[in-house]
């Protein structure tokens, strides 16, 4: 056993500077990082996904704080409105066109809204709907020094109120985080917002 662990730190030592590639290198290049936290007292875990979007944080923060205007903008979603908004806080009902088995799932979320010099945060709960629990947040802040380009972290917790296997819906809320966030590309690109 020892001659193997010293084996592996050898081969370690060995590899090339920056042979291990960071997590700033994978965004830059455009790549959308999917990882997962467990949350307490549910089986499915939160999804966070980071990437990057060619475009300012701030124009960015218009499709993601406009809670009433996500049909067109965010995949899936087949119906959005603002129920009410009062200083920072939103409410709003969103129904989202979720894959075989799920279907239609709507849900009704109160988000509350953080601004700051370099930090756009949209942190949401659930109110009710269709869920057990839809909670989350979108964190934007700048990628280069410029502030051209927008760092996204999308976290989101989804469990809904149906019986549908823990895997299946992490299978799709796994496939789902890419398409997110080329959706979202596309949309800056083509000058949506």
């Amino acid at each position: 056993m020892r001659r193997f662990v010293w084996a592996c730190l050898l081969l370690l030592a060995a590899a090339p500077a920056g042979a291990v590639e960071t997590d700033q290198a994978r965004l830059d290049r455009g790549e959308v990082i999917v990882r997962m936290r467990a949350v307490e007292g549910s089986t499915l875990p939160m999804m966070v996904g980071r990437g990057v979007i060619d475009v300012p944080p701030a124009r960015l923060w218009k499709v993601v704080e406009a809670c009433g205007s996500y049909v067109g903008k965010l995949p899936r979603v087949i119906r959005s409105r603002e129920l009410s908004r009062v200083g920072a806080v939103a409410v709003c009902e969103t129904t989202s066109q979720l894959p075989f088995p799920i279907g239609e799932l709507t849900s009704i979320t109160r988000a509350v809204h953080e601004t700051s010099p370099g930090r756009w945060v949209r942190r949401w709960t659930l109110v009710g709907g269709d869920y057990e629990d839809n909670s989350g947040a979108w964190i934007l802040q700048p990628f280069d020094a410029a502030g051209t380009r927008t760092l996204l972290t999308y976290e989101a917790h989804v469990e809904p109120k149906m019986s549908v296997p823990n895997a299946i819906i992490h299978a799709a809320q796994k496939r789902g985080m890419p398409t997110l966030f080329d959706h979202l590309r596309a949309l800056m690109r083509s000058g949506g917002a």
